[in-house]
């Protein structure tokens, strides 16, 4: 049977998060618990197996998350629990501020659609596909790109320190805007790099700003 595209090259899906990302990750959002890990491999003090996680649609995560969940079929009930726990949509409550995701870039795939467009804070497109680890040492490659979901309620300015690793994109700007609402963000001058003003919405492009001025 063919893989599907955004799978990696191996069937197992105990692949690791390569160490140096989870540190470059954990200098932004300081993670509190590795809500989809093995005792072996957690990336923090606080860990919670698969196993623990079975019963994901009615788990209720706590603290500030890092998840690299399985790639398999139930991906998106990783995603919409990771939503619920931080939105409290439908029947939950909130239970914890923050959630960052490492899945397949794929936006074909529904999840995208019905989640991350909708209620995800970020989306940090990654430049180069990862190389995996198992037990701390390089694995398998992706053979397609990855995205980095972040779901949380407030902004976060330091994430642009992120922009030599992924493409970032403010979500919720892109929504305020869409809905004509005033701009209000938590950045000070200096804190995104001026492309991304342009690109994600923040400022108008030069391109524009000109043809503004010629009317």
């Amino acid at each position: 049977m063919k893989e599907r595209g955004y799978m990696l090259k191996a069937r197992s899906q105990e692949w690791e998060t390569p160490q140096w990302l989870f540190d470059r990750l954990n200098d932004v959002f300081h993670f509190t618990v590795d809500l989809a890990c093995t005792e072996e491999n957690k990336k923090c003090k606080i860990g919670v197996t698969k196993e623990e996680s079975s019963e994901i649609l009615t788990n209720k995560w706590k603290g500030r998350g890092w998840l690299n969940p399985p790639y398999g079929k139930n991906l998106w009930q990783w995603v919409s629990n990771a939503c619920f726990c931080v939105h409290g949509i439908a029947s939950f409550e909130p239970t914890t501020e923050l959630i960052v995701m490492l899945i397949p870039s794929a936006t074909e795939i529904m999840v995208w659609k019905e989640y991350i467009w909708q209620y995800a804070q970020y989306v940090i497109f990654l430049y180069k596909r990862l190389r995996f680890e198992i037990n701390g040492k390089p694995a398998g490659s992706s053979t397609k790109g990855s995205a980095l979901v972040v779901f949380c309620r407030d902004d976060i300015p330091k994430i642009y320190s992120l922009s030599d690793i992924g493409f970032i994109i403010d979500l919720e700007a892109q929504r305020r805007l869409q809905n004509g609402e005033e701009l209000i963000t938590g950045y000070e001058v200096g804190d995104i790099p001026l492309k991304d003003y342009f690109e994600c919405g923040l400022l108008p492009k030069p391109e524009k700003m000109e043809e503004e001025k010629a009317k």
